[in-house]
């Protein structure tokens, strides 16, 4: 969103969100169920202060580079664009550089333990 203000390219941002809207609300609430998990009655708040920090960070990486931003930036809506289906999209991101505002690891599946059962009496 912030490269498509900061560089003229709000057709192919709004192209892309039209693509792709299936996978990117799948993925919307999977980012709230975390922020739910984590912040429980807090949880829409600290899910906004996340997406405002996130768009501040890609702002304050584009004050830093200056006129190249777009250059370097634009290529992302035609490289998204090539990509066949939704699920593709995490993939792609997951090859990218992209400024985060927090420090972001994966989690380790979680393992499942038998459990001994218990008779009634």
């Amino acid at each position: 969103m912030v490269t498509a203000i900061t560089c003229s390219q709000q057709d192919r941002y709004n192209d892309f969100v039209q693509r792709f809207r299936g996978e990117l609300m799948a993925q919307e609430r999977a980012l709230h169920a975390y922020f739910v998990r984590v912040s429980g009655g807090r949880a829409q708040h600290a899910h906004d202060d996340y997406i405002t920090s996130l768009a501040n960070t890609q702002s304050e990486n584009g004050i830093r580079q200056g006129t190249l931003f777009c250059q370097q930036n634009i290529g992302l809506f035609a490289e998204v664009l090539a990509l066949t289906k939704g699920t593709d999209l995490s993939a792609y991101a997951a090859t990218k550089q992209l400024p985060q505002p927090i420090d972001v690891s994966a989690c380790a599946s979680p393992v499942r333990t038998a459990q001994a059962s218990s008779t009634r009496r």
